[in-house]
């Protein structure tokens, strides 16, 4: 794993603990503290797969796709949060 798909990983990891952490004790700071979280690993996410077109070297077709998939689901999920805020 590259050290920039390392630190997505990360922060994604991070915000969906700090979601779990913040439903189950119902706090809201945590919550927004999570889903900050989850958007730096969602641009980083996005810088990787931008520098991964832009520089020619693909991962495997399967990768890339998986990869792109995830960025796809995680868009839906910001789309959702937009949408369905109080």
């Amino acid at each position: 794993m590259a050290f920039g798909s390392a630190v997505a990983c990360f922060f994604y990891t991070l915000g969906f603990l700090l979601c779990l952490v913040g439903f189950f004790t119902k706090k809201a700071r945590l919550d927004k503290i999570a889903l900050c979280s989850i958007f730096v690993g969602y641009i980083g996410h996005t810088l990787i797969l931008m520098f991964n077109v832009l520089a020619g070297c693909f991962l495997s077709k399967g990768q890339f796709y998986f990869s792109l998939f995830v960025w796809f689901l995680i868009l839906t999920f910001f789309g959702l949060i937009w949408r369905l805020r109080t």
